[in-house]
């Protein structure tokens, strides 16, 4: 075990250090993840912070590794940006999805080496999958880690809550879709953007596919052959969700919506959304 604080150990060639970053979006902060033993791949190094990269570099050092790669699952600014920096300062590659051009809240000036799927990126503690998971946002990416059985989620799955879809880089379609595609993975472990590592891995997919379907249900189950307004829709479907909760609520219910109008079920016009003439 390292002799710095910070950074924990969560099995062999397997460490994570949380940034500083604690908020109402990033739970207590952005997990970045080490894997290997000598020759180290991190995942997610996190936000652009004075003492991000420093501490990042603490942890090689205190390791005795040397950095081979730089990966992220998404652009995301609690994800990625401390990348520029660990680069510079190591020569490491930084490897993603390159995010829609128009999509304010991703980096968009990295110098990356562009990510397919099922590409392998290597350490010398095995091979990071390249699993691309569209949902939270379509460049999303998560990273099967067969020799610990592990799963790297970034933001496709969190600890203790659900993510917000945010349309319209965010899709509920295709991140329904991710979540079936990835039931079928023999996934072990989860290990998230955000939290502690979840252990029952296909339980917790199950769940979340569970509740996405009922959260869908319950949108439809709402909509009328009359419009009803978005904040009318956002009361009665999430009625279960603190008031306070709601603004992310509402960004969750018109990525739903606009996934039912693509399913032919829903419809908006000037006064909201209501069933289509097929839906009834």
């Amino acid at each position: 075990m390292p002799a710095d604080a910070d950074l924990q150990c969560l099995g062999p060639k397997l460490h994570t250090l949380r940034a500083h970053n604690p908020s109402f979006m990033t739970g207590a902060g952005t997990q970045s993840y080490f894997i290997g033993r000598d020759e180290l791949l991190i995942v997610d190094p996190g936000p652009d912070l004075p003492d991000q990269c420093d501490r990042l570099l603490h942890a090689i050092a205190a390791l005795d590794a040397r950095l081979c790669g730089i990966v992220l699952t998404h652009l995301h600014r609690d994800h990625a940006p401390a990348a520029r920096a660990l680069h510079a300062r190591t020569g490491a590659p930084i490897y993603a999805m390159a995010a829609d051009r128009k999509d304010s809240l991703q980096v968009q000036d990295l110098p990356l080496q562009p990510l397919h799927e099922g590409q392998l990126l290597m350490s010398d503690g095995g091979a990071l999958r390249v699993v691309h998971t569209p949902g939270h946002v379509d460049n999303h990416c998560c990273f099967w880690w067969e020799a610990g059985g592990d799963l790297l989620t970034g933001d496709h799955l969190i600890t203790g809550s659900t993510v917000v879809i945010i349309p319209p880089y965010g899709h509920m379609g295709r991140y329904m879709a991710s979540l079936e595609r990835l039931s079928h993975w023999p996934i072990e472990r989860l290990l998230p953007g955000h939290g502690a590592p979840m252990q029952d891995a296909q339980g917790m997919i199950s769940a979340t596919l569970a509740h996405r379907r009922a959260r869908a249900d319950k949108v439809l189950a709402q909509l009328q052959p009359q419009s009803r307004d978005l904040a009318t829709l956002l009361a009665c479907v999430y009625d279960d969700v603190p008031i306070h909760l709601h603004a992310l609520a509402a960004l969750s219910l018109q990525a739903h919506l606009l996934h039912l109008q693509e399913q032919d079920l829903a419809i908006e016009d000037a006064q909201g959304w209501r069933l289509t003439a097929s839906s009834r």
